[in-house]
């Protein structure tokens, strides 16, 4: 091999240092890579223990506010109790959870009882919480024969705005059935429904400035009483209340000032519907200092004659009482329901008159509806 000259020589070190100076830079750059790793995976490691820490904090003092609240509602003459409390949903959702529920007053001697119930919010989302309740309810009281409700979901879903005031309530179940529950003996169905739908929201009747009145609009379809043999019920209607919102956090406050109020409760869009048959019942109602019912309701229906007959003749013959009451009253309402000068198909019946309690069809009486109980009176 012929000897280098010296540019060969100068080519081959500028070549070598060339090489070094790279491996250095590659070196230095695989290193940074390394570093910048290491700087995000420990940054996202200290966030999430950071947003954990945080969740469980946060769960800690929500349920010490229940536990606050819990004893609030407890009085020498009620008690609320959640079994099993805890707060559950880590990482993104946050709620209650009780293993059971019972509300027992010892002053109207009622007992209420029921299964798991659980609530759930995004942690992003906290004003709008998802609560579910398993079935079954058991009440007992000493005006009601003991019951228990059944059924196969129920969800509700709350909301409220920045002020904590309620914006909206929506509930759901399905496939809803009641029964009796007595000791040492068959249970009896009492009713069963398909679905059961209701929505409450405040609203301000004058269509501005702060809600203070209470809509409640319910829907429930294929409505099957027991002891009467008809097509499946259907029924839909608003319930508004004047200044009802106080019910929401003050309900002994409403029954105190609703005395003052000149139509309170007011029906709007009742409709009932079996088969050909559709009732549709309006009207206002009051409540005197008292507790007792007054108001006026109008009853109008189309298919009434129909739908009244096949009544009369499905209600089961060992139910003695309503059956005597539901002969005496269905030939009065087709004897004195007219036709409606507007549509012929739909008969106007005399106005159902409720005072101080006791109810009447035109002359007729109807029966009677217990006094309202008014706390403090």
């Amino acid at each position: 091999m012929a000897p280098r000259s010296r540019s060969e020589i100068k080519n081959v070190r500028r070549t070598d240092q060339r090489r070094k100076a790279e491996n250095r830079n590659d070196s230095w750059d695989e290193a940074r890579s390394q570093r910048r790793v290491l700087w995000f995976g420990g940054s996202i490691a200290l966030i999430v223990i950071a947003l954990a820490g945080a969740w469980f904090f946060v769960a800690s003092q929500v349920n010490k506010l229940i536990e606050r609240e819990l004893e609030g509602l407890n009085r020498p003459d009620q008690t609320v109790t959640c079994a099993g409390q805890d707060i559950v949903g880590f990482p993104f959702r946050m709620g209650l959870k009780c293993d059971g529920i019972q509300f027992a007053s010892r002053r109207n001697k009622v007992s209420v009882e029921a299964g798991t119930l659980r609530t759930a919010a995004q942690v992003y989302a906290p004003r709008h919480q998802i609560v579910e309740l398993q079935s079954p309810v058991r009440i007992t009281s000493p005006q009601t024969i003991p019951t228990t409700i059944d059924w196969d979901s129920a969800r509700s879903s709350i909301r409220i705005d920045s002020n904590n005031a309620l914006q909206r309530i929506i509930l759901e179940i399905n496939e809803i059935s009641a029964s009796t529950s007595l000791p040492d003996a068959p249970a009896r169905a009492l009713i069963k429904l398909g679905r059961l739908f209701s929505v409450a929201e405040p609203y301000a009747i004058q269509g501005d400035g702060a809600p203070t009145d209470l809509r409640l609009f319910v829907q429930a379809d294929s409505i099957v009483p027991s002891g009467i043999s008809l097509p499946p019920l259907s029924f839909q209607g608003t319930l508004a209340l004047d200044e009802g919102t106080v019910l929401l956090s003050n309900p002994e406050g409403w029954l105190d000032m609703v005395s003052s109020l000149r139509n309170p409760i007011r029906l709007e869009g009742v409709t009932v519907q079996s088969g050909n048959t559709i009732i549709e019942l309006s009207g206002q109602l009051s409540l005197s200092s008292e507790g007792l019912l007054n108001g006026t309701l109008r009853l109008a229906g189309q298919g009434l004659e129909e739908g009244l007959q096949a009544l009369q003749a499905g209600i089961d013959p060992r139910a003695t009482e309503l059956k005597q009451t539901v002969d005496t009253i269905v030939p009065t309402i087709l004897a004195l329901a007219l036709p409606d000068p507007d549509n012929p198909k739909i008969r106007n019946a005399p106005p159902i008159t409720i005072r101080d309690g006791q109810i009447s069809l035109g002359l007729l009486p109807m029966g009677t509806i217990a006094p309202i109980n008014m706390p403090g009176r």
